[in-house]
This record gives structure tokens, sequence and C-alpha cells, in this order.
């Protein structure tokens, strides 16, 4: 290989296969399992996946979850195309130099996709090589995966284009930064193997590191909230100056790249009520009335934040006329979408529904333009001030204090209303309900409660879980697959499992 653009076209599938694990929502065990939002089991006919999604908020899966099964084979099939490409790299006759910057921006996707894999499953088999002999495989511990890509780290960012413009999309410099950042905020949780109790013995580990990458975003990157918080998640989101590291979707070319000819961005399909088609068109398909609100998460907000214009509540209607329900249980009853709502007696229209991502009325089928943004200069600045508070003995500075603040002002018209916390209010349970209002709907919500000790016995709605899953601390990670074990004979299923 000698032509940079020929190997364009190989980085382009596996850029396009990130996109999988969002599209099909099996990456949703990120927020169904979590304080702000599920598919409950609604009483009505013909419930969308019956009572699959049950056991993610009750907290029950096990290893044959098909969910977490499509989650691991599209994760694993992404690094399987990467350390394929990575030979063909070595072996081109390309210039050094560009050998380098490919090599270094394909080990960073790989990075990125073993953030995710140790994030759900810990202690997983590292595969580095394209000779992989399944039968041979054996686990690697979630801390060593951590080191070995602190290593990964300091060998690629080097090599990696600081143009961050003409990278869009793409793994450049700064979006490996904020990358490492999220491996280092995580340290507590990724160096602890165990996973038996709610002790993590690394708890101060990368957090002097973490800051000084998060310092060298906000100084260097050229990044700023934008003045308008949806602006990020727009169909058209491409300009944002927020976005850090985002996968690109479109409404034409992500169609059936994920094996599914529908497929791309489609998330609000998930959240939309059938009847709501009446504003798009009967061109986009059938929507599922899933995603709805936990009460809890919608009442965190005060009812001046324009970030809760995200949720969608009350009567919906028409040309002035209230849309209906259509399945047997509330057939004809006015579509209102409910706040508050429980789980034992859960109807069509119950819970406020996720209107965070703009679906356009345009579209022919579920796939929309928006770019996911995996993540945003929002986040480098929480997670600094994480950083800071937690080595303080989660006691907030006025660095802290300034940082959490830029962010929530920015959904504030009212000057009244800004500048709310001090180094008095901002406590750490404050700073994990303004993460939760600021990232719903973005896949960290779990991810965050792990880390900060609260995914175990969460305090939000009980939603049927049972008294076991307060003290089963195995439970913040995911069994593997038992369809894998048997293909893999040497991988030990994880602990509790």
């Amino acid at each position: 290989m000698s032509d940079p653009k020929s190997l364009d076209i190989l980085m382009g599938q596996v850029y396009a296969k990130l996109g999988g694990p969002i599209a099909d929502c099996s990456v949703w065990f990120n927020e169904s399992t979590a304080d702000c939002m599920i598919v409950p089991f609604r009483n009505v006919s013909n419930e969308w996946n019956g009572s699959n999604h049950i056991e993610k908020y009750t907290h029950t899966w096990n290893p044959k979850n098909a969910d977490l099964k499509k989650l691991w084979d599209r994760s694993f099939s992404i690094v399987t195309a990467i350390n394929l490409i990575l030979p063909q790299i070595e072996s081109s006759s390309m210039n050094e130099t560009t050998k380098l910057q490919y090599d270094a921006e394909l080990r960073m996707v790989r990075a990125y996709v073993y953030y995710n894999i140790i994030d759900h499953w810990g202690d997983v088999p590292l595969i580095t090589s394209k000779d992989v002999k399944m039968e041979e495989l054996t686990k690697t511990s979630s801390a060593d995966i951590y080191k070995f890509m602190m290593n990964e780290f300091k060998e690629c960012l080097p090599y990696l284009s600081h143009d961050n413009k003409n990278m869009y999309g793409r793994m450049h410099y700064y979006a490996a930064l904020a990358l490492k950042a999220r491996y280092l905020i995580n340290a507590n949780v990724f160096l602890d193997t165990e996973r038996k109790d709610n002790v993590y013995p690394f708890e101060n580990e990368g957090l002097d590191e973490c800051i000084d990458v998060c310092t060298e975003i906000i100084e260097d990157g050229g990044y700023k909230l934008e003045p308008d918080y949806f602006t990020n998640f727009k169909s058209d989101n491409e300009g944002s100056t927020e976005n850090i590291f985002v996968i690109p979707f479109h409404r034409t070319y992500s169609m059936g790249v994920f094996g599914n000819a529908a497929q791309g961005f489609n998330l609000p399909r998930y959240c939309l009520h059938n009847s709501e088609q009446v504003y798009y068109g009967e061109n986009v398909g059938n929507l599922w009335n899933g995603f709805s609100a936990l009460p809890s998460m919608y009442y965190s907000f005060k009812s001046d934040d324009l970030r809760l214009k995200g949720w969608r509540v009350g009567l919906q209607t028409y040309n002035g006329e209230p849309l209906k329900c259509q399945k047997t249980g509330n057939m004809g009853d006015d579509l209102n979408f409910t706040i508050d709502w429980e789980i034992e007696e859960c109807n069509e229209y119950d819970g406020a529904r996720l209107a965070k991502y703009e679906f356009p009325n345009d579209l022919v089928g579920y796939s929309a333009d928006n770019d996911f943004p995996v993540i945003r200069y929002a986040d480098i600045l929480l997670m600094k001030a994480e950083a800071i508070m937690r080595k303080n003995n989660w006691i907030a500075t006025s660095e802290a204090v300034s940082l959490v603040n830029d962010v929530r002002n920015r959904s504030f018209e009212n000057s009244a209303s800004k500048d709310y916390y001090t180094t008095s209010n901002l406590t750490k349970e404050e700073l994990l309900e303004e993460r939760r209002r600021e990232f719903y709907g973005e896949l960290i919500r779990r991810t965050d409660l792990i880390r900060f000790h609260e995914f175990i016995g969460g305090k939000w709605e009980r939603l049927g879980r049972p008294l076991s899953a307060d003290t089963e601390y195995f439970r913040t990670v995911f069994p593997i697959p038992q369809e894998y074990l048997y293909v893999a004979p040497k991988v030990e299923q994880n602990y509790g499992y």
C-alpha cells in the first residue's frame, strides 16, 4: 500500500463501525441501568421487545442477555478490524511520518473501543494482533489494560494531528487527550480488579494527570461552550465549538452500515410515540414509544433551567387536536406525557420523552444526520472540577466552583440564577447531580454512578430492583456473553455470574 487514500478507505470502515453500538441501541446499558431514563414495560398490547428491557432497570441481567452479546460482538469486531489494518500500515511503502500518524490514530481508536469494553465488562481479553487463536485466549485484568492504554497514549499522542477542524470525526490529538482524561478520571474503577465491594483502593490514582490533560485542552484546544446547549445535538451539529470527539452519522450513507437498512442515528425513534408520525411524515417509519425520564430525573432541574427543554411533557397535539394512544390498554386515550408514573402501572402515555436530539421532519426512514457527541468540552471542565475536588477530599475549591458554574450558567437566562454554586454548596452529591442534568442521554450515566460509588444501592426510584441488587457489587460490570465462553474456553466468566 503506497497511497494514503487507499488507507483512508480502510480507516473509514473502522470509523463507520463505531456507530453500530449507538445505532442499534445496545450501548444504552449505560442509560437504562441508571437514574436518567429507562424503557419501562407498559401495560399495553404488543409492548416493544416484550419484557426484554426489564432486567436492565431491575439489575437482573445474566450471561444470556442478547443485547449484551450484540454489544460485545460489535465491540470486538471493531478491534479485529483495527488489528487487521495496523500491519498493512507497517508494511506499506508510505513515508515514515505518514505511517506513524496513521498508526497512532488507529491505535487511539482501539483505545476508545477498549475504554467502552472495560467500562462494561472489566477484565476481558486484550487483543492487539490479527493472529488470534480463540481456544488460547485468556482474560487480562482491567488494571493491566488501563496501564497498557496509558503507554499507548504516551507512544501515540506525539504523532497525532492537532488540526481538529480537518480531522472532524477522527481521532486527532485533542480527541485522544479527551479520551485519556476519561481513562484517568475512571482510574479508581478500572484499577479495581475485584469488584466485590464498594471500596476502590486507588481512589486518587490519575487525578493529577487528569487535571493536567484537561488544562491542556482548555488552554490550547480552541474549544468553547456553545451559548445554546442544544446546538450540540442538532441534526447539523458538525459546527459545534464544544464537541471534541464525535461519531458522524448521515441520513443516507449511514443506512445499512450496521446490518440494518433503516439504521443510522436513530435514537429519536426509540423515544417518540407512533402518533407523532404526523409531525415527521409517514416516511419516517414506526416510532417505538420507548425511553421515558424517571420522575426524579425531571424534578432534578430548576424550572428555569433551559436543559429541561430536552424532555417533552404534557398533552401532544397536532393542528389543535390531541394525539391519541394506539394500543390495547390505553387505546384512544389522549397522548399526555406525564412526569409522574409508577413502574407497576405504566401506561402508554407515561413518562417525559427525550427530545434532546433534533429529529428533522424530512427524513425517509429512521436515519438522521446528528453526529453523536462522545466527548464534549463541558465534560472536560467538569472532569477537571471533579479531579480537583476528589484530591481535596471532595471539598470544593474556588477553581472547581468556577468550572462547574461555567457549564451551568449557559443554561440560565436570569442573572439571579447564575453562579449558583459556592465552595459551601458544591458537594460530591451536587456535582453528580449536575452531571446528571448536563449529560443525560449521552451514554455516560452508569459510568458516573459507579465512579461516585452510587450505582449499587442507588438512591433513585426502585423500579423493581430486588433487595439483593443493593449489595451485588459485581454488577458494576456485566457478564461475558455465554456463547463467547464456548468458543474461548480459557476465558473465565466474570465474578458473580
